[in-house]
């Protein structure tokens, strides 16, 4: 830990939670709180931005303004403008997809974590500081129940958790609301009081007003901390072994990855269904796997060698083996600037201008590409690989063989 005991001691009352962001800290690099104005992430962003000075490490501050209430851009406003207060860089992001009804609050959080991922990733931020409390836990854990969940939904909210590209820190999960709330206090800060949170349509906050009532029987947010911690424990020796069995039977062709079409006859059910949800969460660039029936049923077809998609994925068969691929309708439409990553694994570098941006390659870019069966990959998978165009001209295609300069790596890994 990068502070010493003698400073904290001198912090007093806000010494345990100092020590508690503090650890959360990565060694190096900048890092991001993830804020919205509540009373919880206020605090990790005022926390963060201390010990910041103290270790001479930059942090920002990242708000998504999703647009479900009409005081939601206020909110953003007014975190930017406490971040300009304290001296803390702030980015405010905008949910521009359309709004749904059907649990609506999980599809906001969804967005929200991708739209974070995506500009920590732009910045070179590779760790992102979530506010989230022991009452957050054990609601989520409670929700997880109410699914029937398995180990991963259980033990779904860690203090450290790799999601969409980046590293998730929760270092506040072992400190209540109150705590936070005290703490804002004692500095004089204002927070805001999110309205949906009194909103009982919204089953989390069903499950918030039912936890007095479930702690007079024992279920403390502290001792469902205790089972969700258990549960991790349990989880890491699963992806543990997830991972050796990946090393042994699973291929990557630059952005596709070769499963063997028997792969339940040489791991265990639970390891197979890790190794296939990994890569349809990595090949399709989701931070979540798809629901559990279609999952079942893709596994079905592509067991009697059929073509399936799912999550954004191409599965086809070819010698024993299933090849996922990126489904090339689904990143029909992404592009980003030069410089960003696309379709959240590709990095494409080389001599970018201004009116340079990266899309997929397409039918149109292929025909632009005569040499691309010469680079041995598959067609449907070079569809759906990253380019380079101005306005609708081909740059570079540099897995199609035309490479003008250009080169593509991994922004992260299976």
């Amino acid at each position: 830990m990068f502070v010493t005991d003698a400073w904290l001691e001198e912090q007093g009352e806000d010494a345990p939670l100092l020590r508690a962001i503090a650890q959360g800290f990565p060694d190096e690099g900048p890092v991001a709180v993830a804020v919205s104005g509540g009373g919880d992430s206020l605090s990790a962003l005022h926390l963060a931005q201390r010990l910041g000075r103290v270790a001479n490490r930059l942090v920002f501050a990242v708000t998504v303004d999703h647009g479900l209430r009409a005081a939601s851009r206020e909110e953003a406003e007014g975190v930017a403008a406490f971040c300009r207060r304290i001296g803390v860089a702030h980015e405010t992001l905008t949910w521009r997809e359309p709004a749904h009804d059907k649990n609506l609050q999980d599809q906001a959080r969804r967005a929200r974590y991708g739209l974070m991922a995506e500009w920590a990733q732009v910045q070179g931020i590779r760790h992102l500081i979530l506010g989230h409390t022991s009452e957050d836990q054990a609601e989520t854990f409670l929700m997880q129940v109410a699914r029937g969940a398995g180990v991963d939904g259980l033990s779904s909210m860690g203090i450290v958790a790799d999601r969409y590209g980046v590293t998730l820190l929760r270092p506040l999960l072992g400190h209540s609301r109150d705590d936070l709330r005290r703490y804002l206090m004692r500095h004089d800060i204002d927070w805001v009081d999110d309205p949906t949170n009194d909103d009982e349509t919204y089953q989390r906050v069903r499950v918030r007003k039912a936890q007095p009532s479930l702690s007079a029987l024992g279920l403390t947010s502290g001792a469902i901390g205790q089972t969700v911690s258990a549960l991790q424990s349990a989880k890491s020796a699963l992806d543990y072994y997830t991972n050796v069995e990946i090393e042994k039977w699973v291929k990557q062709d630059v952005g596709d990855v070769l499963i063997p079409r028997d792969l339940s006859q040489l791991v265990p059910f639970e390891i197979e269904r890790r190794i296939w949800l990994r890569t349809l969460k990595w090949v399709g660039n989701a931070g979540y796997g798809p629901r559990q029936s279609a999952f079942e049923g893709m596994l079905r077809t592509v067991a009697f060698g059929q073509r399936a998609t799912l999550h954004g994925c191409l599965m086809t068969s070819e010698a024993g083996q299933v090849r996922v691929s990126r489904e090339p309708s689904a990143v029909v439409a992404h592009e980003r600037p030069a410089g960003q990553v696309w379709d959240g694994r590709w990095i494409v570098e080389g001599p970018f201008a201004a009116t340079h941006h990266i899309a997929a390659l397409g039918e149109s870019g292929l025909l632009s590409c005569p040499n691309w069966r010469e680079t041995g990959r598959k067609r449907t998978s070079l569809l759906a690989s990253p380019a380079v165009w101005e306005g609708n001209n081909l740059v570079a295609a540099p897995l199609a063989g035309v490479e003008s300069g250009w080169t593509v790596r991994f922004a992260t890994n299976l």
